[in-house]
């Protein structure tokens, strides 16, 4: 018996089953570990910090119709009213001095002589912003740099460097411009931040340069309160200035102010349905679609929160949601590293474009990219029948109206309005991993201003996933680093159209501003077309950079040419009192 009882002892396991006991060893340690997640979940939650929003649900279409037969909209649309809840909405823009601010209007009906400008739409109505000093662009050597020359020479017309000192990269040379008279720019060579002193051939891309020591600073315009108190140099202001101009003497213009920021077409039906007929307008502007797609944005797209690896794990595992937010507790503790040298892109969003690529997401269970197109007819359709709706109401009461297509600028990157996805359909000879290298390395011959090379990637990326976003960014920043503008302006312009969130899809708005407008015989102003004409006549790439505060905002000059558009449209159908008047 002992001798039985020690064969029992010393009997081994089989190899066989190790394995098994193995794996299950580790099942019961991670369902152990995953219950403690859980626990610790209850007394500090950290999922919310790792994934904010993993219960989000898409915005669902309300596809209720109400009000005239002709051009119902949703119902919800109709009961709300923000005039009731937000005091600059209905209101002028009073001047007194060289101060002005919104004033609300009395309701009351119009003194003898008065003639009344409702504008409906967003910021860009609302707000005048400005820059205190122009854009960074890229210029070209106009002559010879040699070795240890202390002057450079650019092409007349180029805009002056930031005051101060300045950093540019021509070729692989970092220079420092420490001041400028005209085509003349002053530099220091030798720089530590890159490049030893060489000769430089004319023609030579001169490239602004972020050296790595050296900060960006706050970009440059007003706040939102300073926007405000400036509204006489927005674009209710601008159309009262030039209403005056134009109108017959006697005759006193009142620019009523229906925009707010956010606002978009939905918004604006509310406003106009509730509007007081003691406020009853003579003539209607809309200038609204920027904000189309702002109740379609999905919300973990936007912001600055760090991408998670591998969401879909993350989604369902307390212990992995721990792991994550354990990693970046670790890394807050590190010392920030400064941003790295490199090209410094022209917008004043200049840390932006090259953090598309680094917020990208790629979970279909979140949003499949393939669905946004659904969401873009939604939005279309949308924005056609509340724009149906706001036409019928204003000559339901007797005003007349004007419509018009909307600015924008397409080297806005597209990660501004909601992060965009890694892939959208990509080719079966590629892998998530190879294209993720092509659009890293790309970003990184951007950031060293190599060009050349950049586009060899981009093209390569565009290649293997036609439909996204991300190559196409990349492909239409190199481009125009290389000063290939007419092929630059298109690849944003693609880029811009197939990207997700807010601010996307220009074309798709404008075609149906212009759809709706030709549909019911609406004056229409097409503000893209005016401002690009400008730009050419200036010598000026199709940017709007002499009227766009950033992307989409018109600064003073932008807004006094559109509202001077807007007039001279609303002349042209006889809106205006006088000879012509219908």
């Amino acid at each position: 018996m002992v001798e039985y009882g020690s064969q029992r002892r010393n009997r081994q396991i089989p190899l066989y089953r190790l394995p098994f006991y193995a794996l299950a060893a580790v099942v019961f340690a991670a369902i152990v570990l995953e219950l403690v997640a859980m626990a610790i979940e209850q007394v500090y939650p950290y999922s919310r910090q790792v994934l904010p929003y993993m219960e989000f649900q898409p915005a669902a279409v309300d596809r209720s119709s109400c009000g005239p037969s002709e051009a119902q909209v949703a119902c919800p649309l109709l009961e709300q009213n923000l005039a009731e809840t937000n005091s600059r909405i209905l209101s002028i823009c009073s001047t007194e001095g060289e101060v002005a601010s919104y004033q609300p209007l009395e309701p009351g009906p119009g003194s003898e002589g008065e003639f009344r400008v409702l504008v409906l739409g967003g910021s860009s109505v609302f707000h005048y912003n400005r820059r205190s000093e122009p854009l960074v662009e890229s210029t070209r050597l106009a002559a010879d740099l040699a070795d240890g020359e202390g002057v450079l020479t650019v092409p007349p017309g180029t805009p002056p460097p930031p005051a101060g000192d300045s950093w540019w990269k021509v070729d692989a040379e970092v220079v420092v411009v420490n001041e400028s008279s005209e085509q003349q720019w002053t530099i220091t060579r030798g720089d530590p931040n890159g490049g030893v002193s060489v000769a430089h051939k004319k023609g030579a891309g001169l490239h602004p340069y972020r050296p790595a020591d050296v900060a960006d600073p706050v970009p440059p315009g007003l706040s939102s309160s300073e926007s405000e108190r400036s509204c006489s140099q927005g674009m209710i202001g601008r159309l009262e200035q030039r209403l005056q101009d134009v109108l017959p003497q006697g005759i006193k213009p009142v620019v009523i102010n229906g925009s707010y920021p956010g606002l978009g077409s939905s918004d604006l039906v509310g406003i106009m349905q509730h509007l007081p007929e003691t406020m009853a307008a003579d003539l209607v502007v809309l200038y609204t679609g920027h904000n189309e797609f702002m109740d379609f944005t999905y919300p973990f797209l936007e912001g600055d929160t760090e991408p998670v690896p591998m969401r879909q794990v993350a989604r369902h595992s307390h212990l992995y949601r721990l792991f994550v937010f354990g990693l970046r507790a670790l890394a807050d503790l590190q010392e920030r590293a400064l941003p790295s040298e490199g090209y410094r892109p022209w917008t004043i969003f200049e840390n932006r474009a090259h953090l598309c690529l680094k917020h990208a997401f790629d979970d279909q269970q979140l949003l499949d990219p393939k669905d946004w197109q659904e969401v873009r007819e939604e939005v279309s359709e949308r924005l056609a029948t509340n724009l149906r709706f706001l036409a019928h109401t204003a000559r339901s009461r007797g005003a007349g109206l004007v419509v018009a297509k909307l600015a924008s600028n397409p080297r806005l990157p597209p990660c501004f309005g909601g992060r965009q996805p890694l892939v959208v359909d990509l080719a079966r000879s590629s892998t998530r991993l190879e294209q993720w290298t092509l659009l890293d390395e790309g970003e990184q011959q951007l950031n060293e201003a190599h060009f050349a090379r950049a586009l060899e990637l981009f093209d390569k990326a565009v290649a293997a996933d036609p439909e996204a976003v991300l190559p196409r960014s990349g492909r239409a920043r190199a481009l125009d680093g290389l000063g290939r503008e007419e092929e630059a302006v298109q690849a944003y312009w693609e880029a811009r159209e197939r990207s997700i969130g807010d601010f996307s899809s220009p074309a798709l708005i404008n075609d149906t501003i212009a759809r709706v407008g030709a549909e019911l015989d609406l004056p229409l102003v097409d503000v893209p077309a005016l401002l690009a004409a400008a730009d050419r006549d200036a010598g000026q790439p199709p940017y709007h950079a002499a009227f766009l505060y950033d992307e989409v905002h018109p600064n003073a000059a932008g807004s006094d040419r559109i509202a001077a558009a807007i007039i001279s449209t609303a002349q042209a159908a006889g809106l205006l009192p006088g000879p012509g008047a219908q």
